[in-house]
C-alpha cells in the first residue's frame, strides 16, 4: 500500500508540472505570435509589435492564396517528400537485405 501524501512524489510532481508548463509556453508563444502577426495589418505591425492591434486584416492570407507561388512551393515540397521517402526505402531495403542473410560473404 502506498501513501498518498508522499513528500518526494509531491515535490517531483510540482517540479514536473512547472517544467512542462514552461516548455508548453515556449512552444505555444511563437505560434500564437505568428498567428497574431499574420492577422495584423501591415502598416501597424511595427508600431504595435508587443501590443495587440485593434483591427484584424486577412490581406496576407488573400495574397498567399491568390498567388501561384504558394501552390508551386507546395508541389515542390510534396514531390521532395514522396521521392525522398521512396529513395530512402529503396536504399534501406538494399542495405538491410544483405545484413539479414548470414550466409552471404562480406
Amino acid at each position: 500500500m502506498t501513501k498518498i501524501g508522499n513528500n518526494k512524489n509531491s515535490i517531483f510532481d510540482i517540479f514536473n508540472y512547472a517544467i512542462m508548463s514552461i516548455l508548453c509556453i515556449t512552444i505555444l508563444f511563437p505560434l500564437i505570435d505568428m498567428l497574431w502577426t499574420s492577422l495584423t495589418p501591415v502598416n501597424t505591425i511595427r508600431l504595435s509589435y508587443l501590443l495587440p492591434s485593434s483591427s484584424i486584416s486577412f490581406d496576407a492570407y488573400t495574397y498567399i492564396f491568390t498567388e501561384n507561388s504558394m501552390f508551386a512551393a507546395l508541389g515542390v515540397s510534396v514531390f521532395r517528400t514522396v521521392v525522398g521517402t521512396i529513395l530512402h526505402l529503396i536504399i534501406v531495403l538494399l542495405a538491410a537485405y544483405p545484413m539479414s542473410k548470414s550466409d552471404l560473404k562480406g
